[in-house]
């Protein structure tokens, strides 16, 4: 019984690791692209766990997006982001963000509204 129970706590515990590991490496997919855009819908999604998520679209050369929802329209991946980016971003600003950094600009009405360093709890 002893080993079953260890059996059992070893299979959880790998299952914990890939699915961290699952999720870094889209991160790191998230730090490859390059955004130029605008924030067109705010959202969480009922049916994935409640996920935050925005779409925007985006004037930036991303060839490789991996994340496209319609024509010229794209959403970043948010899960686990902590940085506070999605509470603070709304319908309507612009958002920079250069290919090869986690760093997100906002702008409000033209204006710098706030830098952000987006934080997925990754190393």
């Amino acid at each position: 019984m002893g080993r079953y129970i260890l059996f059992l706590y070893l299979l959880f515990l790998s299952e914990i690791v890939t699915s961290c590991r699952s999720h870094c490496d889209v991160v790191e997919g998230v730090k490859e692209i390059n955004i130029n855009g605008v924030v067109s819908k705010k959202y969480r999604l009922d049916w994935n766990h409640n996920s935050p998520e925005i779409d925007f679209t985006n004037s930036a050369n991303n060839d490789h997006v991996k994340y496209r929802v319609g024509e010229n329209v794209h959403n970043i991946y948010l899960v686990f982001e902590k940085s506070g980016f999605w509470k603070y971003v709304q319908e309507g600003d612009s958002i920079v963000k250069k290919r090869d950094s986690f760093e997100i600009v906002v702008y409000r009405n033209e204006i710098l509204a706030r830098k952000f360093i987006l934080d997925y709890g990754c190393k």
